[in-house]
């Protein structure tokens, strides 16, 4: 189970997520910031490589570096952390990101109730402390057959 984690009450907390729909030819983003009433951010993605690759733990491929390193740069000099979460606990994000694949156009929320309805729903189950059931597919072994 996943559960999306509030942040203390001295931190500020973004999420954001992005979607691509392959088949329509679409692509989109989202995020939210929390409340917070200190100067500390915490900024989760649910792209572990990505995250790592901020961190330094992993190297990002060269049509990245000068991204992930513009990143980097500009949170050293601020109070930022980044960190992994699950998809599971990056839904309010995640739904925001598939939403901007059909509007087509930037937009920002800056009341709880403004989202889509999806949106909303997932906001009262992150302030709920619900939990989300994270399933990860296995490998399936096989069926090998003997001819006679």
């Amino acid at each position: 189970m996943v559960t999306w984690i509030n942040s203390e009450e001295d931190n500020w907390k973004l999420n954001s997520d992005s979607s691509c729909m392959m088949t329509l030819g679409k692509v989109g983003a989202g995020g939210i910031v929390r409340r917070g009433n200190g100067d500390m951010l915490t900024v989760e993605l649910d792209s572990l490589l990505v995250v790592q690759m901020i961190q330094g733990k992993a190297k990002p491929p060269w049509r990245l570096h000068k991204d992930i390193a513009a990143i980097k740069e500009k949170i050293s000099h601020r109070n930022i952390e980044v960190c992994h979460c699950f998809r599971e606990g990056n839904i309010v994000s995640d739904s925001l990101a598939k939403h901007a694949t059909i509007i087509m156009e930037d937009k920002i929320y800056m009341q709880e109730n403004d989202p889509p309805c999806e949106t909303k729903g997932y906001l009262r189950v992150d302030k709920l402390q619900m939990p989300s059931f994270r399933i990860r597919a296995t490998t399936h072994p096989g069926w090998f057959f003997e001819l006679p």
